[in-house]
């Protein structure tokens, strides 16, 4: 109850989840209602990972596999909306700290929208961002590493949850060009950045393992505990 009341008062938690089932609302034809229903099946469940009011950023998906250029493209044309978002919840004084859960190719966009607010804001961002948790994130290495750097303190906040056995992450790899996927990294590399790195390798159960953020009680945990003030380290 703690927590609930919690929440009501001044906690906002941002869900950027990438699933082709968002694409419910932007794509037409005879499967709108089956993909309507998926999504909003999938929204239920990432709102169970989250126990404060929160809100879903999500943006047009083909949600095919050749389409996934795309998607990208889509994602990254998003990232002034985002940080529109950013700036309401930020500016309202009756919010104290802002929660951010990421997810695949919602990282990149979250990543992209945090380096522009911090360049705008500054240290006011810092003080009302809390937890930062990329879940599986779909970003280039080098891209994630500068990225980093020009988000300042914020990037102390940050919890990723990675597994090198991600199997989407891999075929996003080879789509571009071989290079490797920020959430399939090694925890070595990550944690060179300063980062709290949880590697869910051995907790996947499926044949994709990109969704272990839901999937997986462990890694829920995981979040919650970042969101609470208390992010773990480790496997």
């Amino acid at each position: 109850m703690l927590e609930l009341a919690k929440a009501v008062s001044f906690l906002i938690c941002i869900l950027s989840l990438y699933w082709a089932g968002f694409s419910a609302f932007f794509v037409p034809g005879t499967q709108w209602e089956e993909r309507m229903w998926m999504a909003g099946f999938k929204l239920l469940a990432a709102a169970a990972i989250c126990f404060y009011s929160g809100m879903v950023f999500s943006w047009p998906s083909k949600a095919k596999l050749l389409d996934y250029g795309y998607d990208r493209e889509s994602a990254m044309w998003s990232r002034d909306a985002l940080e529109q978002v950013f700036n309401g919840v930020i500016a309202s004084p009756a919010l104290r700290r802002v929660h951010i859960v990421a997810h695949s190719i919602g990282t990149m966009l979250a990543m992209e929208a945090l380096r522009q607010i911090y360049d705008r804001h500054g240290g006011v961002v810092v003080e009302k961002i809390g937890a930062v948790v990329f879940a599986s994130p779909d970003i280039d290495m080098d891209v994630f590493s500068a990225s980093v750097e020009r988000v300042g303190p914020i990037a102390s906040k940050i919890t990723l949850v990675t597994a090198t056995n991600d199997r989407a992450l891999a075929l996003s790899s080879m789509l571009a060009g071989g290079t490797t996927r920020v959430g399939a990294a090694e925890q070595v590399e990550l944690k060179r950045m300063g980062l709290r790195v949880i590697d869910a390798s051995q907790q996947g159960w499926g044949l994709i393992n990109h969704d272990l953020f839901l999937s997986n009680a462990k890694i829920r945990q995981v979040i919650r505990n970042a969101i609470d003030g208390r992010p773990t380290d480790g496997a």
